[in-house]
Parts: C-alpha cells; structure tokens; sequence
C-alpha cells in the first residue's frame, strides 16, 4: 500500500488553480518544511503544507433513512439521526429548523392575482412559467 501526503496551498486558494481530489490523492509523498514554490499557471509565490496522509477508505454510501420525521413547532422534515441527543425516539426534538418554537417568522402575504395566476394556472402562459422560471 503506497501512502500519499495531499497538500493544500496556504495563501492562496483562488478557483482558478483548483485541484481536483483526484489530483491531490495521486501526488507522491514528499518531506519538505513548507518550501515556498512559485506556480508556473500565474506566476505567484505561494506555500505549500503537508495537510496528512491519505488512508484507504472503502467508497460506502451513507443512508440516514427517509427525511419523515417532522419538527412538532414548526413542521420542518427531519432525519430521526438530526435529533437533539437529550430527546427521545418517540418524541424528537430538533434544533436546526425553529430552535424548539423560539424563531417564528410571520406568514407569508398572499401574491398579487397575476403572480398566484402563473404559479396556480392550468393555462399555456402558467405551465410555460413554471418550466422557465429559472
């Protein structure tokens, strides 16, 4: 098993030089004390670090159940694995969507006629701006 050091450059992180994690898992192992190193694509001195050896990790998928459990205070969906660690299984208690019933935002105005028509309608114009609505 070869072992690899990933390494992540310190100053500048802009997106135009991004690596893929594909990239970073391929690069060999190398000693250094975090050498500056000049990138030939933009000509900027950067610092490189050593961020850790990769590890062989089996590629398994993660299934938390269905997104059914419902917030009593405000109806949001949960996983049951969302749960505060202090409630139980039988009566969840969440504290991503509402904090237990402390944020309550006031209810939504209702849209113009023309808007509610677009969202609402059956007509040509109405499907057509669902689709497109992006």
């Amino acid at each position: 098993m070869s072992s690899y050091t990933y390494y992540v450059h310190c100053r500048d992180t802009s997106d135009d030089d991004a690596v893929s994690e594909d990239d970073i898992l391929r690069m060999p192992v190398q000693s250094h004390d975090h050498e500056a190193t000049t990138s030939t694509s933009c000509q900027r001195p950067r610092q490189r670090c050593a961020q850790g050896q990769r590890r062989r990790y089996s590629r398994v998928r993660h299934f938390l159940g269905k997104m059914d459990v419902k917030c009593i205070h405000c109806g949001a969906l949960h996983f049951m694995e969302e749960k505060l660690t202090n409630s139980s299984l039988k009566d969840p208690r969440f504290g991503l969507c509402c904090l237990q019933g402390k944020i309550k935002l006031p209810d939504l105005r209702v849209p113009p006629r023309e808007l509610k028509e677009l969202y609402e309608g059956t007509d040509e114009l109405a499907k057509s701006f669902r689709q497109y609505i992006r």
